[in-house]
């Protein structure tokens, strides 16, 4: 069967542009695809299992606004890169911190964990995923679902087409955790979301991108860093006042875990 030609509609542009359609504002349009960067341990999957708990229930997200209207979306979590028992730990910890039961997101967030999944492996269930209906797929991580060399430009576009392809068939935003290439022995360097893992071919193929780092790794206290590198429906200046730091704060034996903002970043 032929794949239909996607075409622009050329009358359509004499109007003024439609605005966006925030999943989360100032961060996630509907049908972006997004990269939360940042080396092993960065807490990336904090962030994004955080996120996917208010996608689906509503409310602010550090500095970016979950709108009523997309209260209420779905949220598939696929995550290849953590054992059961920690996805599991990890999902209690931040439901009882938000003062919640997981049974609240029951037939909202879909979670999905070591089933040894690779890129194709999950396009293959597309039709699966549309089904369900999420609004936001997230994939923990690149690394452990890519099955190409991520040093060849060649292999990203044919991951893009392939991702690409999924958020259109699920009709959803898709968010992929992403490592940062390491750093030599003796080499000190500031580190940008341009050193992810592989081809930078990769934070090109995104139309926003996160870059999350500790503050001080010996001293976890003082939070992670965040920042939004690219969005390509935002202003330069617009982007640039997204920085912000958060604290992953346990709150004892039974009472769960917090992400709590800090403050924005000068």
């Amino acid at each position: 069967m032929t794949k239909p030609i996607s075409r622009l509609d050329l009358d359509a542009l004499d109007s003024d542009p439609p605005r966006p359609r925030w999943l989360i504002e100032g961060w996630i349009r509907k049908h972006d695809l997004v990269i939360v960067s940042g080396e092993p341990g960065a807490a990336k999957s904090w962030l994004a299992l955080f996120a996917a708990l208010k996608v689906t229930s509503g409310g602010q997200l550090f500095l970016w606004n979950v709108t009523s209207s997309s209260s209420q979306n779905k949220v598939l979590y696929i995550d290849e890169d953590m054992n059961r028992y920690d996805a599991q730990e990890r999902f209690q910890h931040l439901a009882a911190g938000l003062g919640e039961k997981p049974s609240k997101w029951h037939g909202l967030i879909d979670y999905w964990t070591e089933n040894g999944f690779t890129l194709n492996s999950i396009v293959e269930r597309s039709g699966e995923i549309k089904e369900f209906g999420p609004a936001l797929v997230i994939v923990d991580s690149m690394y452990c679902i890519n099955e190409y060399d991520m040093n060849e430009l060649q292999y990203v576009r044919k991951v893009k087409s392939r991702l690409r392809g999924l958020m259109k068939e699920a009709d959803c935003s898709l968010m992929i955790l992403h490592h940062l290439r390491k750093s030599q022995p003796g080499q000190e360097r500031v580190k940008t979301s341009e050193d992810i893992l592989g081809s930078v071919g990769y934070r090109n193929m995104a139309d926003a991108v996160i870059f999350m780092e500790w503050v001080d790794a010996r001293k976890r206290v003082a939070g992670v860093k965040v920042r939004l590198d690219k969005q390509r429906g935002l202003s330069e200046e617009a982007i640039e006042n997204q920085k912000f730091r958060f604290k992953v704060n346990y709150l004892g034996e039974g009472k769960g875990t917090r992400l709590d903002l800090i403050g924005a970043e000068a």
